[in-house]
């Protein structure tokens, strides 16, 4: 078992044994900002902070039995840990969440519904930029410092390009956020992955949650295949030059189009696997694209590596 998920048993075994989905995602976010390294991370949402990969996880922790089938958190009488049988969940933490946990429990463990919420939005703030249902918890003076998180508009327009390898979608989606990035555009040539939240599907699901276009250009990829065996950057170098002559000048139908969604959306990201840009194509593509844009004769910014 993943070791983030053990975490989530020993804090839902802290409460109880039960909780409410949007109250476990206020309890989980508060228990990972005591700890060193976050197992979680969180986006601004639409009841403030919010992590696509906790409810995956509450979803394969219900497949292997240790949870209820139903929305809520619960736990399988099964799996229940009692003092003749199975040792708490919490034991199986480390010394330091343990003891996280137990300020956790003695702060927070009995806080639920709206309470709680009220406590996470003003605690920080930020988080509650996108909340749907602010004006009804928070005062006046404590919806300004709200809005005083909120950023202000960016000049446009801004192309940008971004990996997630490595990155939670949580950390990834806020990085679009930050950027106030309006529209993506997945130039994998296959938009599947092992990642939570990064599959096409998934990713245009997530992105339309807020309200960011999703498109996919998959004939502006390279196939998996073509990347098997790089390592060096005459490898890497060899490849992005056959890119430029075959893809980038016969596909110049997907470029035009990525080029009109920078003058009607303004802020556009090019996203692809790999972190470093260097080692994508979608650096190649973010050049041309911008030397297509110089036909427009306004003046286009490039951030390679958001």
């Amino acid at each position: 078992m993943f070791y983030r998920r053990r975490l989530l048993l020993a804090l839902l075994e802290s409460l109880n044994g039960e909780a409410h989905r949007k109250d476990f995602q206020k309890h989980v976010f508060l228990l990972t900002q005591g700890q060193s390294q976050p197992a979680y991370d969180f986006i601004p949402y639409r009841l403030g902070c919010y992590s696509f990969t906790l409810e995956s996880d509450r979803k394969a922790l219900m497949r292997h039995g240790w949870l209820r089938n139903q929305p809520n958190w619960v736990l399988n009488d099964n799996h229940l840990s009692n003092a003749h049988t199975l040792p708490s969940h919490s034991m199986l933490l480390t010394c330091d969440d343990q003891t996280t946990l137990a300020l956790h429990t003695q702060q927070w463990g009995a806080c639920r519904g709206r309470q709680l919420i009220r406590e996470v939005y003003i605690r920080y703030p930020s988080y509650a930029t996108r909340s749907e249902i602010a004006h009804e918890i928070l005062s006046k003076a404590e919806l300004l410092k709200v809005q005083e998180c909120k950023p202000a508009p960016l000049p446009g327009p801004a192309l940008f390009t971004i990996g997630y390898q490595g990155k939670s979608i949580e950390a990834y989606l806020q990085q679009l956020i930050n950027a106030q990035v309006d529209t993506l555009c997945d130039v994998r040539h296959n938009p599947t992955s092992r990642k939570v939240g990064f599959s096409g599907r998934q990713l245009r699901h997530v992105l339309n949650c807020l309200g960011i276009e999703y498109q996919h250009y998959p004939k502006l990829g390279i196939a998996s295949v073509s990347r098997r065996h790089l390592q060096t950057s005459d490898n890497y170098q060899q490849l992005f030059d056959n890119y430029h002559q075959t893809t980038l000048q016969s596909n110049t139908s997907d470029q035009d189009a990525i080029v009109q969604l920078l003058v009607q959306r303004n802020r556009v990201a090019l996203t692809c696997f790999e972190l470093e840009p260097h080692q994508c194509h979608r650096s190649c593509l973010a050049k041309a694209i911008k030397a297509k844009y110089k036909c427009l004769h306004t003046p286009l910014l490039i951030f390679d590596n958001l």
